[in-house]
Parts: C-alpha cells; structure tokens; sequence
C-alpha cells in the first residue's frame, strides 16, 4: 500500500470508525500535523472512537 493509500484509507476511518484498521495502518511514532487533534496513533484512533 503506497503512502497515498494509506492516507486515504486512514480518512476512511473517520466514517467507518474502523477502528483495527486505523491502529494497523498508524506507525507508533505518528505525527499529526492537525493541531485540533493530539499527535501518536493512540490519539488518532481515540479521535475515530470519539467521532463514532
């Protein structure tokens, strides 16, 4: 899965709330560069659970 794939289908989440995807797609260092969330893979995936 390219870079841009991955990308697109970590989106996805935010409407499928796809939990195991999003943690399997997510490195553990993760950086958000979106300052409305907090930065890591436990927080983007605390962000698709709290949209759901």
């Amino acid at each position: 899965m390219t870079n841009k794939e991955k990308a697109l289908a970590l989106i996805s989440t935010f409407a499928s709330g796809d939990l195991e995807l999003a943690k399997s797609l997510l490195a553990p260092e993760y950086k958000q560069h979106n300052l409305a969330f907090g930065t890591g893979a436990d927080a983007f995936v605390a962000a698709v659970a709290g949209l759901q």
